[in-house]
């Protein structure tokens, strides 16, 4: 299952600002960059960026969105975030072969289950 994360600002030198905060260092980003798109393939992976974004929601103008899969995109607030992350730690741990021996359309469902979760937050 993959995540992609997407951060939106219409404020020029924010996500720049952001990012590079983010990743200790100067990144190599124009100031008028306005979008950015980073699918982690690993969803647990996806959690830090999410955390960190949002936890500094009133420190940036970011929006920031995220899509499961090929699904729908899903804005993430202040209102729903923290259960998001709930639901992919649970299906990451449900669909890690370490975790589960459950068959490929149990993940599937499982998968699914997410996408429709997140779509209601």
């Amino acid at each position: 299952m993959s995540i992609t994360v997407n951060l939106l600002s219409g404020t020029p030198g924010e996500l720049k600002r952001f990012l590079s905060k983010y990743y200790a260092g100067e990144i190599l980003l124009d100031d008028e960059v306005g979008h950015w798109i980073y699918t982690y393939f690993k969803s647990i992976e996806s959690i830090d960026v999410i955390s960190v974004v949002m936890d500094n929601i009133d420190e940036y103008d970011i929006s920031t969105f995220i899509q499961i899969n090929n699904g729908d995109f899903c804005r993430l607030t202040p209102d729903n975030y923290n259960e998001i992350i709930k639901d992919i730690f649970s299906l990451y741990y449900c669909n890690n072969s370490e975790y589960s021996d459950g068959p490929k359309e149990e993940e599937d469902a499982q998968n699914q289950w997410l996408v429709s979760n997140v779509n209601q937050h």
